[in-house]
């Protein structure tokens, strides 16, 4: 906002502009993923992470057709190393720690699936990190825990 204030001392005015740094709107990804049978899971947003952005959703694809899956959601950011999974193959690891939230995906003939998460108006959430993973169950897998798992997501939430 602009400013004009006196010195208080001599017949001086001083006028300046204050800015104030909002955070911007991010989206990036960091670890590894572990394949299922038909390849690595993906995890993506619909839409930029912006406060009022009722359209925006976290999307999984690359998931066995009309399989099930699940959406780990933390607040917080991502674990640099990640968490073996005990059963699991050795290549999967959870990048999202602590879950603050699981949703159950089931994908289309695609290998799709969303979950919409329509964002809030207002300034109280930005800054949010919040950190996402695809985790997929693919019977088809040798493994005791046949799981596959997408890279980490980590999400800023900003201004538009």
């Amino acid at each position: 906002f602009f400013f004009q204030a006196e010195d208080g001392i001599r017949d001086y005015k001083v006028t300046g502009v204050q800015t104030c740094a909002l955070p911007i709107s991010s989206v990036s990804f960091a670890g590894t993923g572990s394949p299922s049978s038909v390849g690595l899971p993906r995890i993506s947003t619909t839409g930029i992470p912006y406060a009022g952005n009722s359209s925006f959703a976290l999307t999984s694809g690359n998931m066995p057709a009309f399989g099930l899956g699940f959406l780990t959601l933390g607040l917080g950011s991502l674990q640099p190393t990640g968490t073996q999974v005990p059963g699991a193959p050795t290549t999967l690891n959870l990048y999202v720690s602590p879950i603050a939230n699981t949703s159950v995906l089931l994908a289309d003939g695609s290998g799709n699936a969303s979950l919409p998460l329509p964002l809030p108006s207002g300034t109280a959430l930005l800054g949010l990190p919040l950190a996402a993973q695809t985790i997929v169950l693919d019977s088809a897998m040798p493994d005791p825990l046949p799981l596959g798992a997408s890279v980490g997501m980590q999400v800023l939430l900003g201004q538009w």
